[in-house]
């Protein structure tokens, strides 16, 4: 989430945070939180130094929340046509 939420403090972090390699995906999105950010990291030590000295960084930054994946049931891009 961000501390302010003017245009140009969301432009500003959108272009920051297209720049970090870590990063695979970034959703603008509704809900509690206002970003979602999809990244790749290979432990969690690396992950830590990623929010610490990364993410958190960041001028606007004002919360992290983390989720990990732990099993991957499904994951499909397709689309059932309609009739």
């Amino acid at each position: 989430s961000l501390k302010e939420h003017a245009m140009d403090f969301l432009e500003t972090f959108e272009k920051e945070v297209a720049q970090l390699a870590e990063v695979q995906e970034c959703y603008h999105i509704a809900g509690h939180y206002d970003y979602m950010l999809k990244v790749n990291i290979k432990d969690i030590e690396t992950y830590q130094l990623f929010i610490t000295k990364k993410l958190a960084g960041l001028e606007n930054i004002g919360n992290v929340k983390s989720s990990f994946v732990m099993k991957e049931i499904k994951h499909t891009y397709a689309i059932e046509a309609e009739d």
